[in-house]
């Protein structure tokens, strides 16, 4: 049944895609996104996890949802780049911030960054480095020692292309700029962090380096405990609580 439930999911995410889904290009640059205009003045931004092709993620989920959504999509590269950057250009903000100029067109609305692990990692990114007033970030169990993740955790392809190259002092680059990126932050924005207490070794001991840097920061961060089992877990544990817990959070 849960596969089922997971293809019947995903079939509606690739013809809502297909009918929905544009292209902004911006200083040679194109993304891809679908925005669902909504009756609030949220507005979210949905980073997309992992896929085997690029997709969006999340679309399901907040089908029903009265806010208005960007849903973007990652083809900087193969397989992707976290919405950095491709050869340590991290640049890809800067497209972002201009389709959303786009989309609110001059209006004012309340940013929130969502998305879960190579997701989050990307929304948290995002946030701390673009010119938008991100004011929420709602991310699960994102990678935050990028380039030790990549490097002993079966990721190389993503360092060669987020960087020049896959090699050990790339990834200490990499670790260097995403850590110097949380602890330099001017921002205050309330973060709300979710993961779980049984995550795999490399989670726990990243997440927890994570908040510990963000407390020193400006930024409010909130760890919530989804008790999920390892990091496989993730998807549906977040994709519940966006459902059913964040709406709540955000006034």
């Amino acid at each position: 049944m849960k596969k089922i439930t997971h293809y019947i999911r995903l079939l509606r995410t690739l013809i809502y895609s297909f009918f929905n889904e544009k292209n902004f290009n911006y200083k040679g640059t194109r993304l891809n996104y679908i925005f669902k205009k909504g009756a609030t003045n949220y507005l979210f931004v949905v980073f997309p996890a992992v896929s085997k092709k690029p997709m969006f993620n999340y679309v399901t989920t907040f089908r029903k949802t009265p806010h208005n959504i960007l849903f973007l999509k990652d083809t900087f590269g193969e397989p992707g780049s976290y919405f950095l950057g491709r050869d340590f250009k991290f640049n890809l903000y800067e497209i972002v911030d201009q389709l959303i100029n786009k989309v609110t067109k001059g209006k004012k609305f309340i940013i929130c960054s969502i998305g879960s692990s190579k997701g989050g990692s990307s929304a948290l990114f995002y946030s701390l480095m673009c010119k938008q007033e991100v004011q929420k970030v709602f991310v699960g169990s994102p990678q935050y020692s990028l380039g030790e993740y990549f490097y002993y955790h079966g990721g190389k392809s993503y360092l060669k292309n987020i960087c020049t190259n896959d090699d050990l002092s790339e990834a200490k680059k990499l670790d260097k700029f995403c850590h110097d990126l949380v602890l330099n932050s001017k921002k205050r924005i309330t973060i709300y962090l979710y993961g779980s207490s049984n995550e795999d070794e490399f989670h726990l001991k990243d997440i927890n380096l994570l908040i510990n840097d963000l407390n020193k920061t400006k930024n409010k961060v909130t760890f919530i405990d989804g008790k999920f089992n390892r990091h496989e877990g993730l998807a549906d544990s977040f994709k519940k609580f966006l459902m059913n817990d964040l709406n709540a959070l955000l006034e």
